[in-house]
């Protein structure tokens, strides 16, 4: 019996290892599921990427650090602020700001030219690095992240990067990452994911690698993309700031939680918008920027993101000249960052060709989705911040500078709406009224996701790719029942697969004039009368909680 087991596993272990054996001796697989890269967005950087990655050696901030520090820190800026504000002197509170600032994020910065120091440690997890990611896989198979990718993605591997680097040079990572998988697997083609910051590399890729990625790339997801850039890169790396009441309620409105502390917060803010109270404040606060911030912003901005090629990836072209003239040029008489700036202006041209280069690739046959995601208010601190987006980068932009949209508190006017109609484009029009997808890129190949902020990634979407991915055709809008061109998202948390603890699964239904409305924006600004009776419900709600625990 020990040696009929023992022959048993034998085999079973010779079948398990023939895939990537013969796939290194040029072996075609005829599996049917084609292999999926997945290029994630921003991941964590550490200053000492060889020793334990726990929070305290986070480099992008050490507000984790000793409280005693950070509150003398505190106190140092108060105490400059207000002696700026009885003498009008602001220089050196600028200074002061800078140098307790910075080092929140003195292992963040690369240096002038846009590079680590040699010696560096700072960086990505190393078991990300591309090098190891195709030895885990020649190991043990199939990467999967997350246990329940194996599942609707048997053939599933990510692609991690360092998102301070030059978007070329982690480009050239994913092109030996996808030949790497290609050789293993034995596919010809590949499949792409990519979300957020993982839309810079990948575009990077396609116009590095235009006429290989014709051949090798079968379809390619493009996920609340900033490839076309992001208006909040644009507009602070351009010293365009703008502080606007209304948008800074709506923006707490839907950042917070809703639970009765939060919600008592949320109307207490709508109130002081409605009395003028913070619109006021924030007057305030801008006339002191306006003293502060050719002084204060190129310098903080270099200190912290500003030497990162990778974060000036996400300033579109149409800012990028004012950005490297506010930000670089304002201190660069000695040429000190003429590298870095060689670097971002070879990557700005590839910015200028992101949809072009979609274009090519779909005419070529490559199936090009696009998922884009809106309803969110935009970090309220820059003069487009109204545009209708996800919080971070508008739907304009996710479109590839396609999609024409209102403003996140307007719909489109009805005229034009009535003259799209006429046009014979009326099914192009979002339920709310906000959207009109005929004049984008990829027109039936993008669907819209509302109510879905930048820095969520629900399950419910992943398993939407799936099926878009695994259809057999170039799927459209018109072709998956579930998932029409427009979609309300609802947060859900469940437990699936074998997790421990529920995860963001989420669920998306169809939009329709049913629930075009609803929104975790709570701003109610319309009348005395009905502001008041939000905050007293929030007040006796809040009291209520405290009552009843």
């Amino acid at each position: 019996m020990k040696k009929l087991l023992s022959l048993l596993l034998a085999v079973i272990m010779l079948f398990s290892v023939m895939p990537v054996a013969l796939a290194a001796d040029g072996y075609k697989c005829n599996c049917g599921v084609t292999p999926i890269i997945y290029v994630k967005g921003r991941t964590n950087i550490y200053k000492d990427r060889y020793s334990e990655l726990n929070d305290e050696n986070m480099a992008e901030t050490n507000l984790t650090g000793d409280k005693e520090e950070l509150i003398k820190s505190a106190l140092n800026i108060a105490t400059s602020l207000g002696t700026a504000l009885l003498t009008d002197e602001w220089d050196e509170y600028c200074d002061v700001l800078l140098e307790e600032v910075t080092p929140l994020y003195d292992q963040y910065k690369l240096n002038n030219d846009g590079e680590k120091d040699e010696g560096s440690k700072t960086g990505i997890d190393p078991n990300w690095d591309v090098e190891n990611i195709i030895e885990d896989y020649k190991s043990k198979g199939i990467r999967t992240g997350h246990t329940g990718n194996a599942t609707y993605w048997p053939q599933y591997m990510q692609f991690q990067y360092d998102m301070r680097l030059d978007p070329r040079e982690n480009a050239k990572d994913l092109k030996t990452l996808i030949d790497a998988t290609k050789e293993l697997t034995g596919h010809d083609k590949i499949n792409i994911i990519c979300r957020c910051e993982g839309n810079v590399i990948l575009n990077a890729y396609f116009n590095m690698y235009t006429e290989e990625a014709k051949q090798e790339i079968e379809s390619v997801i493009m996920y609340n993309s900033i490839a076309s850039g992001a208006e909040i890169a644009d507009e602070l790396y351009s010293n365009k700031v703008d502080l606007d009441a209304d948008a800074m309620n709506r923006f707490i409105n839907g950042f917070l939680d809703t639970t009765p502390v939060t919600e008592l917060i949320k109307q207490t803010v709508n109130v002081l918008t409605y009395s003028g109270v913070i619109d006021g404040a924030l007057d305030w606060v801008e006339g002191i920027y306006d003293k502060i911030c050719l002084n204060l912003m190129p310098r903080l901005i270099r200190e912290i993101f500003g030497t990162c090629p990778g974060w000036w990836g996400m300033v579109s072209p149409e800012a990028f000249e004012d950005a490297k003239a506010f930000v670089l040029e304002t201190d660069n008489a000695d040429g000190k960052y003429d590298r870095l700036i060689e670097k971002i202006d070879a990557y700005n041209e590839y910015k200028k060709n992101a949809r072009g280069v979609l274009e090519q690739l779909q005419a070529s046959g490559v199936k090009v989705y696009v998922i884009a995601k809106y309803g969110e208010q935009i970090y309220p601190v820059i003069e487009d911040a109204d545009m209708l987006g996800d919080g971070v980068v508008s739907l304009h932009k996710q479109t590839f500078c396609g999609a024409t949209t209102s403003e996140i508190d307007t719909t489109l006017d009805e005229d034009y709406i009535a003259d799209r109609i006429e046009a014979g484009f009326g099914d192009y029009i979002s339920a709310d009224k906000k959207v009109d997808a005929s004049t984008a890129a990829f027109t039936d190949h993008i669907w819209y996701i509302k109510n879905l902020a930048h820095h969520d990634y629900p399950w419910s979407v992943e398993f939407m790719m799936c099926d878009i991915l695994n259809s057999g055709k170039y799927t459209t809008v018109n072709d998956l029942e579930d998932y029409p061109r427009f979609i309300h998202y609802e947060e859900t948390m469940e437990l699936i697969f074998n997790f421990t603890e529920p995860a963001l699964v989420g669920k998306l239904t169809p939009l329709t004039e049913e629930n075009a409305d609803i929104s975790k924006d709570t701003t109610d600004t319309s009348s005395r009368f009905a502001v008041l009776i939000r905050f007293l419900t929030a007040l006796i709600n809040f009291f209520t909680s405290l009552f009843t625990k």
